[in-house]
């Protein structure tokens, strides 16, 4: 039986490399033989600037797509919702895997952390624009501190006394095992995620996407890709990324895609969150179509 190598990027995090190892043990269950080659990003060398004030786009994914030019890896693979809306003319996103949990966690190594008192004093950390303005919105008496590194790193930075809690993906906490450590799941009807949330990316160059068909049908989970099509449209509709508090979670039911999204500014004394629904293949409509319901209530953001 043949074995064809193929070689994957990835940041050098632990939760990156479990999301690298993740995808390769799918291929590998289909008679591959992969190589994970990891890297450091822009956004991992510049950990103590906030993201908003490297100023680049893709932070996360410049050199890993350098690397795909040069034929040092096949495919990379990231978090969704670190890639770039409008990718470089030529990559391509191959697929996407099924979505693990969506939702937003607050993330403690205290007892009693109790985000809804405002009577004790509670310090949250994140680096998430969006996530500081839904505390701004729902919580407004909590402190917020900056706060960048991989998961480990946030983590002990909070066990240091940086912050009593932090607010993190759900999905990473969960793949990671710091279950235990979850104090509160915020729920997906008041608190949306970032497009993409939960995902994960398959990129490589666009002249080459044709001959990883294979790879495609092993690794792309359809009513996942349908999603975060929409939301990622979304997101490109309104000139949003990381700097600025943007949210959109798409969901399936019998066939139909129900697309909510929105926004906040900073200070999180305003919102602005509509809701459509249609057909799978009307997704990348959905995502434009809402994105223009947005821009309309809001104006030019």
């Amino acid at each position: 039986m043949l074995f064809k190598t193929i070689r994957i990027g990835t940041r050098k995090s632990p939760l990156a490399l479990w999301q690298t190892q993740f995808v390769g043990k799918l291929l590998e269950k289909h008679n591959y033989f992969v190589k994970i080659i990891s890297m450091q990003t822009l956004g991992d060398k510049k950990t103590g600037v906030p993201l908003p004030a490297i100023g680049a786009k893709g932070v996360f994914t410049i050199e890993l797509e350098d690397a795909l030019r040069k034929n040092i890896i096949d495919l990379a693979v990231h978090s969704a919702k670190d890639v770039q809306t409008d990718l470089p003319d030529d990559m391509a996103l191959l697929g996407f895997t099924k979505r693990e949990i969506a939702h937003d966690v607050l993330i403690s190594h205290k007892k009693g952390i109790e985000i809804e008192n405002k009577s004790k004093k509670l310090c949250i950390g994140t680096s998430s624009a969006r996530r500081k303005a839904l505390l701004n919105y729902y919580f407004p008496h909590v402190k917020i501190v900056e706060m960048r590194g991989n998961l480990q790193t946030r983590i002990r930075k909070m066990k240091e006394g940086k912050c009593d809690a932090l607010i993190l993906a759900g999905a990473g906490v969960k793949r990671l095992g710091f279950d235990n450590m979850v104090v509160k799941k915020f729920a997906l009807g008041k608190w949306l995620p970032a497009p993409g949330q939960g995902a994960l990316a398959i990129e490589c160059l666009k002249e080459k996407s044709a001959g990883f068909d294979n790879i495609r049908e092993i690794i792309n989970h359809k009513p996942t890709e349908f999603c975060v099509i929409a939301e990622r449209t979304f997101l490109e509709k309104v000139g949003g990324g990381c700097s600025k508090p943007f949210f959109c979670l798409g969901t399936i039911k019998k066939g139909i895609i129900s697309l909510s999204g929105g926004f906040l500014n900073p200070e999180g004394d305003r919102m602005v969150k509509e809701n459509i629904s249609g057909s799978l293949s009307k997704a990348e409509w959905l995502g434009e179509r809402l994105g223009e319901m947005i821009r309309k209530i809001t104006g030019t953001i």
